[in-house]
């Protein structure tokens, strides 16, 4: 092997957690004083938070999406992609490994479109896997908005049991849309099964779960369907085999 050279060397002096608390002793500092439970300072920052747009930021976020679907679906790395009040929040499910060419350029991307990241240690264990099974699609060539999907999510479970789940499968449905992120949620049953509405902005998503390993949705747009015509076609619905 060839020589090496080390270019440079840093070591850091840090306080010892002794030291800290002997630091708050002199200081005469009282932790229970003013101290907030964990339920009273989430509800300080949702009351006092404020949230300014990034034109400039805004201005990346399909190229963010586009970076993040790229890197899943050509890899078949999991992932998640959330959007709420303050943007855009991708979760990557990734091994430990060396990562080199496109993948590297691909992170690389979603790194510098990122206003920060963090990184845990996962929990590797797979408990369940939720697909798109098959999309049916009725409606008018002429005016899609005017289309009803019909689709089936089909779970598929490694570890624990389906019996897990008792009613409407809304882990499944983040397949199609983020569930904590819409507008409204209407749950209501759909023939005898545990189901709900959910909207956001002209977008409505009728959704019920048969059984732990299969989940129906109706997706449609509410300004041209009445939601009584999706919930009377749900309930004539048979189970696709």
């Amino acid at each position: 092997m060839g020589k090496e050279r080390v270019i440079f060397s840093n070591r850091f002096d840090r306080p010892t957690l002794e030291q800290i608390e002997e630091e708050m002793k002199k200081e005469n500092y009282d932790d229970n004083e003013n101290l907030m439970s964990a339920e009273e300072f989430l509800d300080f920052m949702k009351k006092n938070r404020r949230t300014i747009p990034n034109e400039r930021r805004i201005a990346n976020k399909d190229k963010f999406i586009w970076a993040v679907r790229e890197l899943s679906e050509t890899y078949e790395i999991d992932a998640d992609l959330i959007e709420d009040d303050d943007g855009y929040t991708a979760s990557l499910y990734m091994n430990y490994a060396s990562y080199n060419g496109y993948i590297k350029k691909l992170l690389g991307l979603i790194f510098i479109l990122s206003d920060d990241f963090s990184m845990f240690k996962a929990n590797v264990r797979k408990v369940s896997k939720t697909e798109l099974a098959a999309t049916l699609t009725y409606g008018d060539q002429n005016d899609k908005d005017n289309n009803i999907y019909y689709r089936i999510l089909k779970t598929t479970f490694y570890e624990g049991g389906p019996e897990e789940i008792t009613g409407l499968h809304t882990e499944a449905l983040g397949v199609l849309f983020p569930v904590d992120s819409m507008d409204s949620c209407e749950e209501m049953m759909i023939q005898d099964w545990p189901g709900a509405l959910y909207k956001k902005d002209d977008t409505a998503f009728l959704c019920w779960t048969y059984s732990p390993e299969v989940t129906y949705v109706l997706e449609y747009t509410p300004s041209k369907i009445d939601d009584s015509e999706i919930i009377k076609m749900a309930e004539s619905a048979e189970p696709v085999k």
